[in-house]
């Protein structure tokens, strides 16, 4: 376990990142022991599917090649036929289009006996066999699933979490953002509620470095951008023109194309992280990616030298200013200097306290090494708030829902989970690598903290929005809407340990408009070209949910969801609803009460006795022959479960 992160890019290469790809087979291999899964069993079953497929597709070559044939023939036959009969119309001799056309039959009788006697009854027997392997690839795909079902089951949505907190002791993810560590960052760092209505967020993770809170934001944002819109018309106009033989006159025509640009919403998910730390309170800066930064040392020597010269410059332009601690006053490191930026710092002496020579070296070492992503992030002080934006997190996704580890072939399903988790710990680490480069940050650990001020509700708004969010969009958005919506959520009442949450869909509406703008043509004449364009306008509409913490798995939720008891109780209280990272929310038809609370609690089944390897298995054994029983009427079904898996074969395979 790693405890030490003084030089980040130096531990991650020699231990850390070696010792989490080992704690990720670990945890993996954990998972199937718990499983009791017959790995040699479904690796024979995959075998003898993959010979099974290469069968077949052996079998639609030769159909394909066999229905090539067959209308080869048939093109040729209907040449004959057009042959023999254009050949009455070449003036030969009266017999020879007679011979011709008796010849053409003949042979096209002979195709026809060739495709009736040999081709057909081959397609036939080659269409027999194509369903007889693809019913037997349907089987063993099948066998294949319930082979892998108990390990399919026990996937759950913080794996990521809980092996990245085995591999070191310095950095903790929490299960999901909690109300108090919410309260904490706005009461202690000032963070804001998130009440920007052109941003909702997708997904959050928080979590706390050395005691010092975290938080990875992965929010959908509507900007506004602008399209052109076209319009054409075409005019005609006639000219008289000068010819050899005096005068004409000609008609000549001319498309008119005219156009207008309009705002248009735009939609865009962005990740980003937000770290609190009390050091250098005051300092406020900003710094972007260098294109300096991985070039070449004698080259990037004489760049970092020309906009050094540029730096001394500005330092000599805020010497005239009498406050020593905002005026702008150059690092003896040239290098770092450029590369790293940060010259809108407004508090000089306490940006010196954080970028120590180690800092600075720390940094330089990120910035110019190109594995794994160089110089690719943005980052932010805002006081006693940190933010990181990395061009490597905009292309990740750090929401780990666990199906995506779901599969029927047990060394495919190892390698992807091996490498989701690998990747996850490397984009998150080299996200905080810039905050723990700085020494200071490691150094200043925030002193216990107090909980004076109650959060409103039971769940954040943040994790509010993120559940919101994994609802299908048709549920909160409104139906005259032509574009995607914002989700932006708000308490409306506890009732106990739930929230009611109102849920605000953001959206607009298209209004067709025509603008008529005038054109000179090459008549020399002014035309109106109409150009149609859509107005988008605003609309909302607001739907409630409801939402509370449950302690529970992804295991435990698919098997209440095939409970007759706890289906009928959703139904009564709205119906579709969902489970992750230990929160449980459902669309609302009616205001909740506490008795709605009550019926949940009662029928939300809970097992607390799983740790048992032999209570673990023989609850698998039961919740998946009741998937199996339940597999015809969709009891089980699970926005891409194991259950779905299982009777969807047709398209697990891109699962």
């Amino acid at each position: 376990m790693v405890d030490d992160l003084l030089e980040p890019l130096k531990v991650y290469n020699s231990k850390l990142k070696n010792e989490h790809r080992e704690n990720t087979i670990k945890y993996f291999d954990e998972l199937v022991r718990k499983s009791g899964i017959d790995i040699e069993k479904n690796r024979a079953i995959i075998k003898k599917l993959n010979k099974t497929k290469k069968q077949f597709d052996k079998v639609n070559g030769y159909i394909k090649k066999q229905k090539l044939y067959k209308g080869l023939l048939i093109a040729l036959i209907v040449i004959l036929i057009l042959g023999g009969i254009f050949s009455f119309s070449q003036g030969l001799p009266t017999w020879a289009p007679i011979v011709i056309l008796c010849s053409c039959a003949l042979i096209s009788v002979g195709l026809i006996f060739l495709i009736i006697k040999k081709i057909n009854p081959k397609l036939k027997e080659l269409n027999n066999s194509h369903d007889l392997i693809k019913n037997a690839i349907d089987k063993l795909t099948n066998e294949a699933y319930l082979s892998m079902q108990p390990l399919n089951l026990l996937y759950d949505w913080n794996i990521p979490a809980a092996i990245i907190n085995r591999s070191n002791s310095l950095i903790h993810l929490d299960k999901y953002l909690d109300p108090k560590k919410f309260q904490y960052l706005k009461d202690k760092f000032g963070l804001t509620d998130n009440n920007n209505q052109n941003v909702s967020t997708y997904y959050v993770q928080s979590g706390s470095i050395l005691g010092n809170p975290f938080m990875i934001c992965d929010d959908y944002r509507q900007d506004w951008g602008q399209k052109t819109y076209t319009g054409s018309i075409t005019i005609h106009w006639t000219e008289r023109v000068k010819t050899q033989n005096g005068y004409s006159t000609v008609t000549r025509s001319q498309v008119l194309t005219a156009s207008v640009v309009k705002p248009i919403p735009i939609y865009r998910y962005v990740t980003y992280l937000l770290y609190g730390n009390e050091a250098a309170p005051n300092l406020i800066f900003s710094r972007a990616p260098s294109e300096l930064s991985g070039e070449d040392d004698a080259l990037q020597y004489r760049k970092v030298r020309r906009e050094a010269k540029k730096l001394d410059k500005k330092a000599e332009r805020e010497l005239m200013d009498n406050d020593p601690t905002t005026n702008y006053t150059r690092f003896g490191n040239d290098e770092f200097e450029v590369i790293f930026g940060g010259t809108d710092r407004n508090n000089e002496l306490e940006y010196r306290l954080l970028f120590t020579p180690l800092a600075q070296r720390n940094l330089l070492d990120l910035l110019n090494n190109a594995k794994p992503f160089g110089d690719d992030f943005y980052m932010d002080k805002v006081k006693k708030l940190n933010y990181i934006q990395s061009r490597h997190s905009q292309g990740f996704n750090y929401n780990c829902n666990p199906e995506m580890f779901v599969d029927y072939d047990y060394d495919r399903a190892r390698d992807r989970f091996i490498d989701y988790n690998t990747k996850y710990f490397e984009s998150f680490f080299f996200d905080i690598a810039p905050l723990i480069s700085i020494p200071l940050y490691q150094q200043t650990k925030t002193e216990e903290y107090i909980y004076n001020n109650e959060y409103e509700g039971n769940v954040t708004s943040y994790e509010d929005e993120a559940l919101a969010n994994s609802f299908p969009e048709a549920e909160f958005k409104h139906p005259a809407s032509i574009t995607s919506a914002i989700l932006k959520c708000s308490l409306d009442k506890t009732v106990g340990k739930a929230d009611q949450v109102k849920v605000t869909a953001h959206s607009f509406q298209g209004i067709p408009h025509i603008d008529i703008v005038p054109t000179l043509g090459g008549d020399g004449r002014l035309h109106n070209v109409p150009v149609e364009w859509v107005e988008y306008s605003p609309l909302e509409q607001e739907r409630y949910i409801a939402v509370l913490e449950k302690d529970s798995s992804r295991l435990e939720y698919i098997n209440n969801k095939m409970d007759e008891s706890f289906r009928s109780t959703m139904n009564s209280i709205g119906g579709i609803n969902i489970y992750q990272r230990g929160l449980f929310a459902t669309v609302l038809n009616k205001e909740l009460d506490s008795n709605d609370i009550d019926a949940i609690n009662k029928y939300y089944k809970s097992t607390s006795n799983l740790n048992n390897p032999a209570n673990l298995r023989e609850y698998l054994t039961k919740t998946i022959n009741e998937l199996r029983d339940n597999l015809a009427s969709g009891l089980a079904s699970d926005s891409r479960s194991v259950a779905d898996n299982v009777s969807n074969v047709q398209g697990s395979n891109e699962q």
